[in-house]
């Protein structure tokens, strides 16, 4: 990997928007040149700093992924919420168990619940 992976700070309402660059697309859209790390990438209209370029069996969700830039909740994703169309990776902390894991997401769906019953009701992780 080249210059850095996605961070929390990234997924912050605010924040610059950035991009991270699969080995593939780096390789077929820019033919591996170095230096690309810094540069502006534009997607839907809007300019991305490219901040890295995963390593080349990286395969998140899948080894088709091109790029991927943070999640936020915008005016798009607002007006969105019904969908379900978002998938999630984590690895547990260390010391953390899988149940204890599930029983976070369980209360995080509940929170969901209360904050939009209109669209989250019956929802869960």
């Amino acid at each position: 990997e080249q210059g850095r992976l996605l961070t929390a700070v990234d997924f912050e309402a605010g924040r610059p928007a950035v991009a991270l660059l699969s080995w593939g697309w780096w390789q077929s859209h820019y033919g591996g040149a170095p230096g690309i790390v810094g540069r502006r990438l534009q997607i839907d209209g809007v300019a991305h700093e490219i901040v890295g370029i995963a390593t080349r069996d990286t395969w998140f969700p899948t080894l088709d992924a091109k790029l991927w830039v943070p999640y936020r909740d915008s005016e798009i994703v607002a007006g969105a919420r019904a969908a379900r169309n978002i998938r999630v990776f984590a690895d547990l902390a260390p010391g953390i168990t899988r149940e204890q894991a599930r029983e976070e997401l369980a209360a995080l769906s509940r929170r969901f619940e209360q904050a939009r019953p209109e669209t989250n009701t019956r929802w869960t992780y």
